[in-house]
């Protein structure tokens, strides 16, 4: 039984919001950029099916396989929980590796859909994200992402305020461990069993590299910047709707449809991206 995340869901109700309101084809091609542990893809291939009866979907991920924590056949338990948990798609042969810096493995045009949910933040060159999107979405396709831009306040890997923000990585690292020394200490203990940590100092030095090596944040101004240039079109307006879905799920309920954004929405993503996560939709 699959137990979807309130990001999960969100991607999921406006996907569904879309495909109720605009024109797409009779098949659906959707790609999970960056599918990871492939939850949302399963998710997906579920639920889209069964609220759009009168489409039929094509459900693609892929990962990057060049991340230095990742072995060989990394992908395998991918693969396995996605044949397990959303039978009926020849996932052997949806699920691709690709490299950080290499054009994607589709066509041009390949997707009406192309879709992600915490990944935008560990890209390493979006000016090339920006344009393999562009190249793969076909006419009149939509790219969705949830993720956070770099005026949020909270970073969410290292459990403290404002550390991403920090280019410099001694300095990153000293701010790290002052917060550390003030009581931020819950990922420290969520991984002491893994990694054994000998003092504060330590635990500080290795996050302070983890996020110079695996994240970058962009501010909303750069995400839109880039984006343009590479040909799409930027709305954030959606983004106020995942913090009414976690809102609901505290009622243990969950929206099928979005109404349309307004002016309204606009006005409050301005605080809601230093918040937590924003959504993109790029055209």
């Amino acid at each position: 039984m699959l137990s979807p995340k309130v990001s999960q869901r969100h991607l999921a109700v406006l996907l569904n919001t879309m495909l109720k309101h605009e024109r797409f084809p009779a098949t659906v091609r959707v790609l999970d950029m960056g599918c990871g542990d492939a939850h949302m893809l399963a998710y997906l291939a579920h639920q889209l099916p069964a609220w759009n009866p009168d489409h039929t979907f094509e459900f693609y991920g892929f990962e990057v396989g060049d991340i230095g924590w990742r072995g060989d056949g990394y992908l395998t338990p991918t693969i396995d929980f996605l044949s397990q948990h959303a039978p009926g798609h020849q996932w052997q042969d949806r699920v691709a590796v690709s490299s950080a810096l290499d054009r994607w493995p589709y066509e041009p045009a390949s997707f009406e859909v192309i879709i992600s949910n915490q990944v935008l933040e560990h890209v390493r060159d979006h000016a090339l994200v920006f344009a393999e999107i562009r190249r793969c979405l076909a006419p009149n396709g939509v790219s969705v992402h949830l993720f956070p831009v770099r005026e949020v306040l909270w970073e969410a890997h290292a459990h403290m305020p404002l550390v991403h923000k920090v280019r410099n990585p001694s300095r990153r690292e000293r701010l790290m461990l002052f917060f550390a020394k003030l009581g931020f200490t819950s990922k420290y203990k969520d991984e002491l069993p893994l990694y054994g940590w000998r003092s504060l100092q330590e635990f500080a030095a290795r996050y302070s590299d983890i996020l110079g090596r695996m994240t970058n944040y962009l501010s909303s101004g750069e995400i839109k910047k880039l984006a343009n240039s590479a040909g799409l079109r930027v709305d954030f307006s959606y983004t106020t709707n995942f913090f009414s879905t976690k809102l609901l799920s505290m009622m243990r309920r969950t929206p099928e449809l979005y109404g349309s954004p307004t002016w309204v929405d606009k006005v409050v993503f301005l605080a809601l991206k230093r918040v937590a996560s924003v959504t993109l939709i790029l055209r």
